[in-house]
């Protein structure tokens, strides 16, 4: 083999892989793609590295996903999934559902990059010891699709279809299963179909969307979509397991996701006998919001089968255990205030 014809051969695989790595950083990665939504191929998913391509209503599309503390070949025993809230704010010309929807703003999100997106699985995983896996939703953080149809039913097929897959990819037996927001929405709406969970949590999940757009008189999602799934109206269908904590956090005072809503599916879950619990929790944020990080020590503290009233006492960000019908804190709304615990 010549010296020239070697030299093609480089030129062409770094080629290849300068192609590749520009896509790694663009697409969704990037606040233009998010607002705007991207497109890929098969063959522009397989060479970026964890990605998964899954073909859901005929269409296909490339989930990515970030982890830490996993053995790569497998088995893993037990390993926490986290989904992110919702990185857009659609903006209306007037009350949502009259007119339609523009001017997305992007929330917590700015241009990003695999290489942090890895590091900050690592920080996790080192911080909490829990295998972690940081799974991009539809139209964010590499992934393609359309954020702006988040809540419909096909998210929620991609989400199901893509822990299916990473379950075979690391012959995954259990799941720690955890959402902040809009990826507690996505949580509640795959608990049905999820019975190899040793624990959920939920923060400041979006749990009751139809309830919440009744208590702000909106005719429509903030999306401007009316076929958004509704986890409250799936609680007959998860299964009562014994073995799977189901936890809920939620401030009272947050302006975003209403208390009262996520009260309403915490009732549901323990009318219908299953093991949950609901936490008053002080959030981060102007909004009281952004219970996040206080959603991953509570998986922690869930999987090492701490009681409660343990779990209450492990931080100052947790005020109290919330009863059922509980009208306590019900005022906190409309007139924020600093809570502590009693």
């Amino acid at each position: 083999m010549n010296l020239r014809f070697l030299v093609l051969i480089a030129l062409g695989l770094a080629t290849i892989a300068a192609k590749a790595e520009d896509w790694v950083v663009d697409g969704t990665f990037r606040v233009e793609g998010l607002l705007s939504g991207h497109e890929m191929t098969e063959a522009e998913c397989q060479p970026a590295g964890n990605s998964l391509w899954l073909t859901v209503d005929g269409r296909g599309d490339c989930i990515r996903y970030f982890h830490a503390g996993l053995d790569e070949s497998g088995p893993n025993r037990l390993v926490h999934i986290w989904l992110h809230g919702d990185r857009l704010s659609p903006r209306w010309s007037s009350r949502v559902g009259h007119g339609k929807p523009s001017n997305n703003q992007p929330v917590a999100y700015g241009d990003s990059d695999p290489a942090g997106l890895e590091a900050s699985a690592k920080g996790i995983w080192r911080t909490f010891g829990v295998p972690y896996i940081r799974l991009s939703r539809p139209g964010t953080y590499g992934s393609s699709g359309d954020h702006t149809q988040r809540r419909r039913p096909r998210e929620i097929e991609l989400m199901h279809a893509a822990i299916e897959a990473l379950k075979a990819r690391y012959q995954i037996e259990y799941l720690a299963l955890s959402g902040h927001s809009g990826g507690g929405h996505l949580v509640g709406a795959l608990l049905p179909r999820r019975p190899d969970l040793r624990c959920a949590v939920i923060a400041s999940g979006n749990v009751a969307p139809g309830q919440r757009i009744r208590l702000e008189g909106w005719s429509t999602d903030t999306t401007g979509y009316t076929d958004w799934v509704d986890p409250v109206l799936l609680v007959d269908d998860i299964p009562v397991l014994v073995t799977r904590p189901i936890i809920l956090l939620a401030d009272p005072r947050d302006q975003l996701i209403w208390f009262s809503s996520q009260q309403i599916y915490y009732q549901h879950l323990h009318q219908r006998g299953h093991k949950v619990v609901m936490f008053a929790a002080k959030a981060a944020g102007p909004d009281y919001h952004d219970l996040s990080y206080l959603g991953q020590n509570v998986v922690r503290w869930c999987l090492e089968r701490r009681s409660d009233n343990e779990i209450l006492s492990s931080t100052k960000f947790l005020i109290d255990i919330i009863k059922p019908g509980s009208k306590k804190y019900s005022r906190l709304r409309d007139a924020p205030s600093e809570i502590d615990r009693d």
